[in-house]
């Protein structure tokens, strides 16, 4: 059985959560703010229609806020992760997901 590489977008909110989103390798990492021209809004209504796992660096109320408008149903909506800007706050299981 050949196992799929997953599609994973990550989103930071700061300078310290762009370099931990480097840090992970998991894929691009998209600085969301006016200096970047795209909003949040933009980059989760992309990223639900196209990954298979969301993982922002950032305010867990931010997250929430954002994936709100678009979660359907638990078996087609992608995974979704949140992480502080240190990397502190993963639980173990979060941390493997490519």
């Amino acid at each position: 059985m050949t196992r799929q590489k997953k599609i994973i977008y990550l989103a930071a909110f700061s300078e310290d959560g762009m370099l931990l989103g480097q840090k992970l390798d998991m894929g691009p990492v998209t600085r969301i703010g006016s200096a970047s021209g795209i909003t949040l809004d933009q980059w989760t209504a992309r990223a639900f229609r196209e990954a298979d796992a969301l993982v922002f660096i950032g305010a867990a109320g931010i997250a929430v806020r954002a994936i709100a408008p678009y979660i359907k149903d638990k078996t087609e909506d992608p995974a979704v992760i949140v992480m502080d800007d240190c990397g502190t706050y993963v639980p173990e299981s979060e941390r493997k997901l490519s």
